[in-house]
Protein backbone atom coordinates (compact mmCIF):
# COMPACT_ATOMS: atom_id res chain seq x y z
CA UNK A 1 0.00 0.00 0.00
CA UNK A 2 2.71 2.46 0.70
CA UNK A 3 4.51 1.71 -2.67
CA UNK A 4 1.18 2.33 -4.66
CA UNK A 5 0.52 5.42 -2.41
CA UNK A 6 3.88 6.45 -3.60
CA UNK A 7 3.07 5.74 -7.32
CA UNK A 8 0.15 7.91 -7.21
CA UNK A 9 1.69 11.27 -5.49
CA UNK A 10 4.21 11.10 -8.53
CA UNK A 11 1.84 10.63 -11.65
CA UNK A 12 -0.13 13.85 -9.11
CA UNK A 13 2.87 15.84 -10.50
CA UNK A 14 3.43 14.96 -14.01
CA UNK A 15 1.84 17.67 -16.29
CA UNK A 16 -1.93 15.90 -17.96
CA UNK A 17 0.10 16.45 -21.63
CA UNK A 18 3.27 14.05 -20.62
CA UNK A 19 0.51 11.90 -18.68
CA UNK A 20 -1.31 11.47 -21.62
CA UNK A 21 1.30 10.49 -23.56
CA UNK A 22 2.10 7.56 -21.01
CA UNK A 23 -1.03 6.46 -21.11
CA UNK A 24 -1.10 6.11 -25.36
CA UNK A 25 1.52 3.44 -24.59
CA UNK A 26 -0.43 1.65 -22.38
CA UNK A 27 -2.29 -1.37 -22.47
CA UNK A 28 -5.97 -0.84 -22.10
CA UNK A 29 -6.24 -3.78 -19.19
CA UNK A 30 -3.58 -1.52 -17.20
CA UNK A 31 -5.73 1.11 -17.77
CA UNK A 32 -8.74 0.10 -16.31
CA UNK A 33 -6.47 -1.53 -12.99
CA UNK A 34 -4.95 2.22 -13.02
CA UNK A 35 -8.12 3.93 -12.47
CA UNK A 36 -9.22 1.78 -9.82
CA UNK A 37 -6.75 3.76 -7.66
CA UNK A 38 -5.73 6.72 -8.90
CA UNK A 39 -7.98 9.35 -9.73
CA UNK A 40 -5.51 11.71 -11.54
CA UNK A 41 -5.57 8.48 -14.06
CA UNK A 42 -8.97 8.21 -14.46
CA UNK A 43 -9.26 12.19 -14.70
CA UNK A 44 -6.94 12.21 -17.61
CA UNK A 45 -8.57 9.37 -19.70
CA UNK A 46 -11.99 11.27 -19.05
CA UNK A 47 -10.99 14.31 -20.51
CA UNK A 48 -8.42 12.86 -23.15
CA UNK A 49 -10.43 12.30 -26.27
CA UNK A 50 -7.46 10.71 -28.24
CA UNK A 51 -7.04 7.84 -26.42
CA UNK A 52 -8.78 4.57 -27.08
CA UNK A 53 -10.84 5.03 -23.62
CA UNK A 54 -13.00 7.25 -24.85
CA UNK A 55 -14.49 4.77 -28.50
CA UNK A 56 -16.96 5.75 -30.94
CA UNK A 57 -19.09 3.27 -29.76
CA UNK A 58 -20.23 1.12 -27.01
CA UNK A 59 -21.72 -3.01 -27.69
CA UNK A 60 -22.86 -4.68 -24.80
CA UNK A 61 -24.05 -7.87 -26.17
CA UNK A 62 -24.02 -11.62 -24.36
CA UNK A 63 -22.82 -14.70 -26.25
CA UNK A 64 -22.93 -18.50 -25.29
CA UNK A 65 -19.47 -20.19 -24.77
CA UNK A 66 -18.52 -23.34 -26.26
CA UNK A 67 -18.35 -26.75 -24.06
CA UNK A 68 -14.99 -28.35 -24.34
CA UNK A 69 -14.86 -29.83 -27.79
CA UNK A 70 -11.99 -30.37 -30.18
CA UNK A 71 -9.83 -28.60 -32.66
CA UNK A 72 -9.94 -28.46 -36.39
CA UNK A 73 -7.02 -25.99 -37.38
CA UNK A 74 -8.38 -22.13 -36.76
CA UNK A 75 -11.49 -23.98 -35.72
CA UNK A 76 -13.19 -24.96 -32.11
CA UNK A 77 -15.57 -27.32 -32.52
CA UNK A 78 -18.17 -28.40 -30.04
CA UNK A 79 -21.56 -28.05 -28.28
CA UNK A 80 -22.91 -24.72 -26.86
CA UNK A 81 -23.25 -24.93 -23.13
CA UNK A 82 -26.61 -25.11 -22.00
CA UNK A 83 -28.10 -22.34 -20.06
CA UNK A 84 -24.80 -20.04 -20.10
CA UNK A 85 -24.47 -16.95 -21.26
CA UNK A 86 -21.35 -14.30 -20.88
CA UNK A 87 -21.37 -10.62 -21.03
CA UNK A 88 -19.49 -9.40 -23.53
CA UNK A 89 -18.42 -5.32 -24.04
CA UNK A 90 -16.84 -4.41 -27.02
CA UNK A 91 -15.39 -0.41 -27.57
CA UNK A 92 -15.14 0.44 -31.06
CA UNK A 93 -13.37 3.88 -32.44
CA UNK A 94 -12.90 4.56 -35.75
CA UNK A 95 -9.44 5.42 -36.59
CA UNK A 96 -7.51 7.20 -39.99
CA UNK A 97 -4.46 8.40 -41.68
CA UNK A 98 -3.67 9.58 -45.05
CA UNK A 99 -4.65 6.32 -46.98
CA UNK A 100 -7.11 4.63 -45.18
CA UNK A 101 -9.03 4.30 -42.42
CA UNK A 102 -9.81 1.25 -39.50
CA UNK A 103 -12.21 0.01 -36.83
CA UNK A 104 -10.19 -0.70 -33.58
CA UNK A 105 -12.30 -2.80 -30.99
CA UNK A 106 -11.16 -3.98 -27.89
CA UNK A 107 -13.09 -6.56 -26.68
CA UNK A 108 -13.67 -7.25 -22.86
CA UNK A 109 -15.44 -10.63 -21.08
CA UNK A 110 -17.54 -9.83 -18.11
CA UNK A 111 -19.82 -11.70 -15.73
CA UNK A 112 -20.81 -15.28 -16.58
CA UNK A 113 -25.03 -15.58 -16.42
CA UNK A 114 -26.86 -19.13 -16.11
CA UNK A 115 -29.71 -18.20 -18.22
CA UNK A 116 -30.66 -14.11 -18.76
CA UNK A 117 -29.44 -11.13 -16.34
CA UNK A 118 -30.17 -11.19 -13.12
CA UNK A 119 -32.84 -8.71 -12.05
CA UNK A 120 -30.65 -8.11 -8.30
CA UNK A 121 -27.26 -9.53 -7.83
CA UNK A 122 -24.26 -7.32 -9.28
CA UNK A 123 -22.13 -7.84 -11.78
CA UNK A 124 -18.88 -6.75 -10.75
CA UNK A 125 -16.83 -7.12 -13.96
CA UNK A 126 -19.35 -5.09 -15.89
CA UNK A 127 -19.80 -2.56 -13.39
CA UNK A 128 -15.91 -2.35 -13.27
CA UNK A 129 -15.51 -2.03 -17.14
CA UNK A 130 -18.69 0.27 -17.39
CA UNK A 131 -17.03 2.24 -14.35
CA UNK A 132 -14.03 2.77 -16.51
CA UNK A 133 -15.98 4.18 -19.67
CA UNK A 134 -16.30 7.33 -21.29
CA UNK A 135 -19.06 7.45 -23.92
CA UNK A 136 -18.79 8.15 -27.36
CA UNK A 137 -21.75 8.99 -29.63
CA UNK A 138 -23.24 5.62 -30.04
CA UNK A 139 -24.29 2.48 -27.68
CA UNK A 140 -25.75 -0.66 -28.34
CA UNK A 141 -27.36 -2.81 -26.43
CA UNK A 142 -27.83 -6.85 -27.88
CA UNK A 143 -29.52 -10.08 -26.88
CA UNK A 144 -29.88 -8.44 -23.15
CA UNK A 145 -32.22 -8.55 -20.66
CA UNK A 146 -33.36 -5.15 -19.97
CA UNK A 147 -34.18 -4.69 -16.25
CA UNK A 148 -33.74 -2.01 -13.84
CA UNK A 149 -30.10 -2.94 -12.40
CA UNK A 150 -28.92 -2.80 -15.76
CA UNK A 151 -30.32 0.45 -16.46
CA UNK A 152 -28.99 1.54 -12.95
CA UNK A 153 -25.43 0.36 -13.77
CA UNK A 154 -25.75 1.92 -17.53
CA UNK A 155 -27.22 5.12 -15.81
CA UNK A 156 -24.70 5.53 -13.35
CA UNK A 157 -21.34 4.09 -13.24
CA UNK A 158 -20.26 5.14 -16.77
CA UNK A 159 -19.10 8.67 -17.63
CA UNK A 160 -20.52 11.32 -20.21
CA UNK A 161 -23.69 9.32 -20.87
CA UNK A 162 -25.13 12.71 -22.48
CA UNK A 163 -22.67 12.72 -25.37
CA UNK A 164 -24.51 9.13 -26.68
CA UNK A 165 -26.74 10.67 -29.59
CA UNK A 166 -27.70 6.81 -30.87
CA UNK A 167 -29.25 4.18 -28.53
CA UNK A 168 -29.84 0.50 -30.26
CA UNK A 169 -31.85 -2.27 -28.79
CA UNK A 170 -31.87 -5.45 -30.43
CA UNK A 171 -33.09 -8.90 -29.52
CA UNK A 172 -33.62 -7.56 -26.21
CA UNK A 173 -36.45 -8.91 -23.64
CA UNK A 174 -37.83 -5.96 -21.70
CA UNK A 175 -38.25 -7.50 -18.04
CA UNK A 176 -41.25 -7.86 -16.09
CA UNK A 177 -40.28 -5.30 -13.33
CA UNK A 178 -42.59 -2.53 -11.89
CA UNK A 179 -41.41 1.08 -12.73
CA UNK A 180 -38.67 -0.04 -15.50
CA UNK A 181 -40.54 2.08 -18.48
CA UNK A 182 -39.92 4.90 -15.66
CA UNK A 183 -36.32 3.56 -15.59
CA UNK A 184 -35.63 3.38 -19.25
CA UNK A 185 -37.05 6.95 -19.78
CA UNK A 186 -34.84 8.40 -17.44
CA UNK A 187 -32.02 6.53 -18.71
CA UNK A 188 -32.53 7.80 -22.09
CA UNK A 189 -33.28 11.22 -21.04
CA UNK A 190 -29.80 11.16 -19.49
CA UNK A 191 -28.38 10.70 -22.98
CA UNK A 192 -28.91 13.16 -26.01
CA UNK A 193 -30.14 10.08 -28.08
CA UNK A 194 -31.64 11.99 -31.30
CA UNK A 195 -31.55 8.43 -33.06
CA UNK A 196 -33.71 5.35 -31.00
CA UNK A 197 -33.47 1.79 -33.53
CA UNK A 198 -35.66 -1.11 -31.78
CA UNK A 199 -35.57 -4.41 -33.51
CA UNK A 200 -36.87 -7.82 -32.53
CA UNK A 201 -37.46 -7.30 -29.14
CA UNK A 202 -40.26 -8.12 -27.09
CA UNK A 203 -41.57 -7.60 -23.93
CA UNK A 204 -41.51 -10.61 -21.26
CA UNK A 205 -44.71 -9.43 -19.35
CA UNK A 206 -47.95 -8.06 -20.77
CA UNK A 207 -46.88 -4.50 -19.83
CA UNK A 208 -46.15 -2.75 -23.01
CA UNK A 209 -42.84 -0.94 -22.93
CA UNK A 210 -42.28 0.81 -26.45
CA UNK A 211 -45.64 2.82 -26.04
CA UNK A 212 -46.40 6.70 -26.58
CA UNK A 213 -44.71 7.52 -23.07
CA UNK A 214 -41.47 6.04 -23.95
CA UNK A 215 -41.13 8.35 -26.98
CA UNK A 216 -43.15 11.46 -25.41
CA UNK A 217 -40.31 11.46 -22.65
CA UNK A 218 -37.61 12.56 -25.48
CA UNK A 219 -38.43 15.51 -27.16
CA UNK A 220 -35.47 15.31 -29.34
CA UNK A 221 -35.49 12.45 -31.29
CA UNK A 222 -35.33 12.77 -34.63
CA UNK A 223 -34.79 9.35 -36.10
CA UNK A 224 -36.79 6.57 -34.90
CA UNK A 225 -36.67 2.69 -36.44
CA UNK A 226 -39.02 -0.04 -34.90
CA UNK A 227 -39.47 -3.27 -36.05
CA UNK A 228 -41.35 -5.16 -32.85
CA UNK A 229 -44.98 -6.55 -33.09
CA UNK A 230 -46.65 -5.54 -29.77
CA UNK A 231 -46.61 -1.99 -28.94
CA UNK A 232 -48.29 0.45 -27.23
CA UNK A 233 -48.19 3.45 -29.86
CA UNK A 234 -51.35 5.39 -30.08
CA UNK A 235 -53.17 8.49 -31.77
CA UNK A 236 -51.80 10.40 -28.79
CA UNK A 237 -47.67 10.06 -29.65
CA UNK A 238 -49.01 11.99 -32.82
CA UNK A 239 -50.57 14.42 -30.53
CA UNK A 240 -47.54 14.45 -28.58
CA UNK A 241 -44.97 15.16 -31.59
CA UNK A 242 -47.47 17.63 -32.78
CA UNK A 243 -47.28 19.59 -29.68
CA UNK A 244 -43.18 19.57 -30.00
CA UNK A 245 -41.54 18.46 -32.52
CA UNK A 246 -41.82 15.37 -35.25
CA UNK A 247 -39.17 12.97 -35.86
CA UNK A 248 -37.84 13.58 -39.30
CA UNK A 249 -37.29 9.96 -40.04
CA UNK A 250 -39.49 7.45 -38.88
CA UNK A 251 -39.51 3.51 -39.74
CA UNK A 252 -42.26 1.10 -37.93
CA UNK A 253 -41.72 -2.09 -39.96
CA UNK A 254 -43.22 -5.15 -39.02
CA UNK A 255 -45.09 -3.44 -36.11
CA UNK A 256 -48.33 -3.57 -34.62
CA UNK A 257 -49.85 -0.14 -34.01
CA UNK A 258 -53.05 2.03 -33.26
CA UNK A 259 -52.16 4.46 -35.39
CA UNK A 260 -55.14 5.86 -37.24
CA UNK A 261 -55.52 7.67 -40.71
CA UNK A 262 -57.15 10.28 -38.91
CA UNK A 263 -53.54 11.04 -36.82
CA UNK A 264 -51.94 10.76 -40.33
CA UNK A 265 -54.09 13.72 -42.16
CA UNK A 266 -52.95 16.01 -38.69
CA UNK A 267 -49.67 14.88 -38.86
CA UNK A 268 -49.34 16.04 -42.70
CA UNK A 269 -51.55 18.78 -42.09
CA UNK A 270 -48.86 19.89 -39.59
CA UNK A 271 -46.02 19.70 -41.13
CA UNK A 272 -47.24 21.42 -44.44
CA UNK A 273 -47.98 24.57 -42.13
CA UNK A 274 -44.71 24.14 -40.20
CA UNK A 275 -42.25 24.10 -43.47
CA UNK A 276 -39.75 22.81 -41.55
CA UNK A 277 -36.16 22.90 -43.54
CA UNK A 278 -35.56 19.31 -43.33
CA UNK A 279 -37.31 16.66 -45.49
CA UNK A 280 -39.00 13.88 -43.74
CA UNK A 281 -38.84 10.41 -44.23
CA UNK A 282 -41.83 8.25 -42.96
CA UNK A 283 -43.02 4.90 -43.14
CA UNK A 284 -46.08 3.74 -40.51
CA UNK A 285 -46.25 0.27 -41.62
CA UNK A 286 -49.84 -0.86 -41.14
CA UNK A 287 -52.54 1.29 -39.53
CA UNK A 288 -55.80 0.80 -38.07
CA UNK A 289 -58.58 0.18 -40.70
CA UNK A 290 -60.44 2.71 -42.33
CA UNK A 291 -64.01 3.10 -43.27
CA UNK A 292 -64.87 5.15 -46.51
CA UNK A 293 -65.63 8.57 -44.85
CA UNK A 294 -62.03 8.32 -43.33
CA UNK A 295 -60.66 7.19 -46.47
CA UNK A 296 -62.56 10.20 -47.78
CA UNK A 297 -60.59 13.03 -46.21
CA UNK A 298 -57.23 11.65 -46.55
CA UNK A 299 -58.29 11.23 -50.39
CA UNK A 300 -59.32 14.75 -50.71
CA UNK A 301 -56.58 16.70 -48.90
CA UNK A 302 -55.15 19.14 -51.20
CA UNK A 303 -51.89 20.85 -51.25
CA UNK A 304 -49.59 22.33 -53.48
CA UNK A 305 -47.11 19.82 -54.77
CA UNK A 306 -48.68 16.97 -52.83
CA UNK A 307 -49.36 13.80 -54.78
CA UNK A 308 -51.38 10.51 -53.53
CA UNK A 309 -50.61 7.03 -54.87
CA UNK A 310 -52.22 3.57 -53.83
CA UNK A 311 -51.39 0.11 -54.69
CA UNK A 312 -54.19 -2.47 -53.83
CA UNK A 313 -51.92 -5.33 -52.17
CA UNK A 314 -54.67 -7.81 -52.05
CA UNK A 315 -58.28 -7.61 -50.94
CA UNK A 316 -59.64 -5.19 -49.00
CA UNK A 317 -56.16 -3.87 -48.63
CA UNK A 318 -54.09 -0.78 -49.87
CA UNK A 319 -51.37 0.95 -49.28
CA UNK A 320 -50.60 4.41 -49.48
CA UNK A 321 -47.66 6.46 -50.55
CA UNK A 322 -47.66 10.07 -50.30
CA UNK A 323 -45.24 12.68 -52.17
CA UNK A 324 -44.64 16.73 -51.03
CA UNK A 325 -41.15 18.83 -50.90
CA UNK A 326 -41.53 18.57 -47.38
CA UNK A 327 -42.09 14.76 -46.75
CA UNK A 328 -42.13 11.50 -48.15
CA UNK A 329 -44.53 8.92 -46.04
CA UNK A 330 -45.99 5.28 -46.54
CA UNK A 331 -48.42 3.15 -44.68
CA UNK A 332 -51.05 0.13 -45.55
CA UNK A 333 -53.80 -0.18 -44.23
CA UNK A 334 -57.43 -1.97 -44.96
CA UNK A 335 -60.64 -0.16 -46.55
CA UNK A 336 -63.77 -1.69 -44.81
Amino acid sequence: QPAAMAVSKMLDVLPAELLSAVLDHTSHGDKLNTNLVCHRVKSVICSTKTLKKRPDRIVISTKQPLAPGHQLGRLRLGPLEKGKKKIVVRLKKSVSDDCSKATVTDTFEADELEDVLPSTSRLPKLEEILTQCVHGTSLSLSSLTINRHLLHLLSFSTADLHRVTAVEFTSCVFADEENLLEDLCVFLSNTSAVSLSMEFCRDEGNTKTVCDKLFASLPCLQRIHLQQKATGITDALVDSWISTTVPVHISLRNTDTALSVSAIVKLIECTIRRRNSLKSLWHFGEVHSVNKDHLATLLLLSYPGLTINQNVLSEGEREFKMFHPQFELVFNTKVC
